[in-house]
């Protein structure tokens, strides 16, 4: 008896504790305040802010639109960077037109933290500014576009970005060429087919044509098939040809 007492009253204690702790937590900084940091502050109190969201119980309230409206213009990146990953998903919407100017920014990280967080809560008003994330240098930002591309249905129905993804095949990076290649096969559009297939012939880059040889075996057919069979028998490249031969055994 003693013992259950005792136990209740420490899980007492130990909510309360929570609860202050969170009253504690919560008051938002003014701009003034925020406006006097230095760059590493700003970075420190971005980064409370986002493990204060995980674990405080109550609903956690983000400080003024002003301060990010600041953070987002800070010339240091790494404060952009912290701004952007304390904004959780369920206040995703209200930043997006901050978000979309970002994929501008100088930095990449910036850009491909913006794109993460803009296709984290997918709306066809986003669709127009992939054809500025497509265009990125940075092969993080186009994978990003590449992939998160196929969480709109949208897309997927008008079809608004298929050529353009089609004149990326010749892209080096074979992280945004698997990229490139799943939305291919997402899209499920007969034209899809001769592309893949030709490139099966022209690539000369291994890591390539085994991405290629991956998302054509789904197919089945015999003309796949004769290539995969050619591959796995004539190739210069040895885990080509092995790859080549374990997708036949599969088909």
């Amino acid at each position: 008896m003693i013992f259950r007492k005792t136990h209740v009253l420490f899980l007492i204690l130990v909510l309360t504790a929570g609860c202050a702790g969170s009253r504690i937590l919560r008051p938002a900084m003014k701009m003034e305040e925020y406006q006097s940091l230095s760059w590493d502050k700003k970075i420190e109190y971005f980064n409370s802010l986002k493990e204060k969201s995980k674990n405080v119980i109550e609903k956690f309230k983000l400080p003024g639109a002003e301060i990010y409206a600041s953070a987002f213009k800070d010339p240091i990146p790494a404060v952009v960077i912290s701004a952007l990953d304390s904004i959780d998903k369920k206040h995703t919407t209200a930043f997006k037109p901050q978000f979309y100017k970002l994929l501008l920014h100088k930095n990449p990280v910036v850009r491909w933290k913006a794109c993460l967080q803009i296709t984290s809560d997918p709306a066809a008003e986003d669709l127009p500014y992939f054809s500025i994330i497509f265009s990125d240098l940075d092969w993080m930002v186009k994978e990003c576009a590449f992939g998160q591309i196929r969480l709109y249905r949208e897309e997927k129905n008008k079809k608004s970005y298929f050529f353009t993804i089609v004149s990326h095949l010749d892209e080096k990076n074979p992280q945004v060429l698997k990229e490139i290649y799943q939305t291919l096969k997402w899209y499920d559009d007969v034209r899809t087919y001769p592309y893949m297939y030709k490139r099966m012939f022209l690539t000369t880059d291994s890591s390539e044509l085994i991405i290629i040889m991956r998302e054509m075996a789904a197919y089945k057919n015999y003309e796949v098939k004769q290539r995969l069979w050619y591959l796995s028998q004539k190739h210069r490249d040895f885990f080509v040809r092995e790859e080549a031969s374990n997708l036949l055994k599969e088909m």
